[in-house]
Order: C-alpha cells, then sequence, then structure tokens
C-alpha cells in the first residue's frame, strides 16, 4: 500500500520526489483472503491504474522484486518506460528482512547506474 501512496504523490507533486524506489511485498503471514481483499481493494476505483502512473512519471524509478520469485509480469512495459526491474539476491517474500544487504545493494546499484546514463 506504500508503494501506491508515493506513486499517487510522486504523480500529482512532482516537485518534492526526484527518485522512487518501489519494492515487490508479499505478505507472507496474511492468509489468502486478506491478500486478495487487498488486491482487490488496491485496484477499485483506481483511475489511471497504479501502473499507468509509475509508467508515465519522469523521475528515475526502480522496481525491486525477490530474485526467487521468478519473472515479474509486464516487465517489457516498465523496461520501456525506463523503471528498472531489479531483482534483489537471496530475497524471498519479504525481501528486506530475508535479506537486508542484498536489499541495500540491490537499492544503491538501482540508483547508481541509472545516474550514470
Amino acid at each position: 500500500m506504500g508503494g501506491s501512496v508515493v506513486v499517487v504523490l510522486a504523480a500529482r507533486h512532482a516537485r518534492p520526489v526526484s527518485r522512487l524506489v518501489l519494492i515487490d511485498a508479499t505478505m507472507r503471514l496474511a492468509g489468502q483472503e486478506a491478500l486478495r481483499r487487498r488486491a482487490v481493494h488496491l485496484t477499485r476505483d483506481t483511475a489511471p491504474a497504479m501502473r499507468e502512473h509509475l509508467l508515465d512519471l519522469s523521475i528515475l524509478r526502480a522496481y525491486l522484486l525477490p530474485e526467487a520469485g521468478g519473472p515479474l509480469p509486464g516487465t517489457d512495459a516498465l523496461i520501456a518506460a525506463e523503471v528498472a526491474a531489479v531483482p534483489v539476491p537471496h530475497g524471498g517474500h519479504n525481501v528486506i528482512p530475508d535479506t537486508p544487504e542484498g536489499f541495500a545493494g540491490a537499492t544503491a546499484a538501482a540508483l547508481s547506474d541509472r545516474d550514470q546514463q
């Protein structure tokens, strides 16, 4: 949910946001019904969709995802919009507690690599 809030903030008030790092967060401790309700709620009455906001932003953007999770659906669209899709080594469903060093390294790499372009 935090990612949705910051994407909307960046879309509506671009000035205070110069970089954006989102992280894929699958809640391993939540039940399936809770996850379904959350997903439905996040997409209901959202126009344009969060992904469209993300793709349209003109700031530096990176999307971190757990390496163990496999490919992210829609990665081609992210890359075409110059959003870095960065797998976090050894990351599981909760990337930060699973691998804090991997998360920090992937975040730093995503931002520093893009700064050099």
